[in-house]
């Protein structure tokens, strides 16, 4: 029988606790944690690490190597989480208030904050309704203004249209004038003596 060499490891229990701890708190981040690639993350967590334990360096590619080992072990033998209160049979149920139609969330569960995806979603729906509003405004200023100028248009157009009859009533009204001033003595044609 041949005895299988087992690597020691590099880290000793206090590291361990503190290298679980700076992973969890990058990890938890939602800012840090989903705008990164895998090296920058385990970057962030050495340097955390390294705040933590106050002075001894370990290298990203050592805690890189030591997590993947770990989440080796621990994938095989998966069990499914505690969870802090065990479901029983004589527990009531939680039933939301129907008479203001809101259920209120129970104040013992964490409020999640919002991702990184969700929060760019927000901002950008946030920026597209400021320039829709701002579209809004600026259209309502130019219907404005070309109401007031159609307008005065109309205003133009009418006194032009009064101005324009006048002037051809004028024009008739000589004209009848002058028919009625002719003396028919001195007219010609037969038809027009008639």
């Amino acid at each position: 029988m041949t005895t299988a060499k087992s690597q020691t490891s590099n880290f000793t229990p206090t590291e361990d606790e503190h290298l679980a701890r700076s992973w969890y708190q990058v990890s938890q981040d939602p800012f840090t944690n989903n705008s990164q690639k895998r090296d920058a993350f385990w970057e962030t967590i050495t340097g955390t690490f390294n705040a933590c334990t106050g002075g001894s360096r370990k290298t990203k590619s050592l805690m890189n190597s030591k997590s993947q080992k770990n989440v080796a072990n621990t994938s095989t033998q998966s069990q499914p989480a505690p969870t802090s209160n065990p479901p029983s049979s004589n527990a009531p149920l939680s039933t939301p208030n129907l008479q203001n139609g809101t259920s209120e969330p129970n104040s013992k569960e964490p409020v999640r904050p919002i991702g990184i995806k969700r929060a760019k979603q927000q901002a950008a729906s946030e920026y597209a309704s400021k320039k829709k509003l701002q579209l809004l405004e600026k259209n309502a200023a130019k219907g404005q203004r070309q109401s007031k100028q159609m307008s005065e248009a109309n205003a133009i157009q009418t006194e032009t249209n009064k101005i324009q009859k006048r002037r051809a009533n004028a024009k008739q009204a000589l004209a009848n004038i002058k028919i009625m001033d002719k003396d028919l003595a001195t007219v010609t044609d037969e038809w027009l003596h008639e």
